[in-house]
Order: C-alpha cells, then structure tokens, then sequence
C-alpha cells in the first residue's frame, strides 16, 4: 500500500482554485448516533443516523480579488451553498488521487485572525449539505 504526504492538495471553493493560500485541509464524514435500545435490554444498541459532513480548511488570508476573502465574504450565511471540490493532489482525478465534492454553507467566518509579526490566517468550517461524494473517475 502507497503511503501519501500532502503537499499538493488541490481546494476548489464556488469555481474558485484557492489551492495555494491552503495551510490545511481535513475531511469529516460523520454520522448521528441514534440510540435505538428497548425495554429490557441489557446493553445500549445503536444504529447510524443521518450524515453531517464537514470539511475544514486553514487558509493564509489574501484580500486581492478572485482569493480567500473575496470567495467567502458573499458566502457567509447564503442558504443557497456553493460547491467545495478538495482532491490529494492537483493531478487529474483518478483511483490514487479521488475528488471529494460537495455543497456546503458558511456559518462562520474570520476575515482577520493573528497576532504582531504572525501570519493572518482563517479557519473555516464548511457544513455539508448532504454527504461528501467520493469520485475516482
């Protein structure tokens, strides 16, 4: 089995490429535990609810046009969402280097974020609307 370091991840946020102000980038999928145990059990049972997917990203913060702020300033608190497409590597997509897509929301947003002589950096949480599609072709 192949081992793989990120150093190459590719972040398309609403058609925008932000692959290159992108510190980090972490994929959640996630399911509701619904607890589902009966009179006169012994032990809990429980069966898996809905999915609430996440995908969080740190970006190094930009103002000019077509980058980070100027992507999310419209996006916070839009319904309508906005596709995220965060692949392994800027390379094609394929069965070593798969897309996950998906339509999220901003809830929260920190244009500014840092300290005297630091980087400005932004953590955003994105809330899936659905589940994270996995492609390889």
């Amino acid at each position: 089995m192949a081992k793989h370091v990120l150093t190459n991840a590719s972040v398309t946020v609403n058609s925008v490429d932000l692959s290159n102000h992108v510190q980090s980038v972490e994929i959640n999928y996630s399911l509701d535990d619904v607890d589902v145990t009966s009179m006169g059990a012994t032990a809990r049972e429980h069966l898996p609810g809905l999915r609430n997917d996440e995908i969080r990203l740190n970006f190094f913060q930009d103002f000019a046009a077509n980058s980070v702020d100027a992507t999310f300033s419209p996006l916070i608190g839009s319904s309508a969402g906005f596709t995220v497409v965060v692949k392994p590597t800027s390379s094609a997509v394929s069965s070593t280097n798969p897309s996950f897509t998906a339509t999220c929301i901003l809830l929260d947003y920190s244009p500014l974020a840092g300290e005297v002589g630091a980087a400005n950096q932004t953590s955003i949480t994105l809330v899936c609307n659905g589940a994270v599609v996995r492609a390889t072709t």
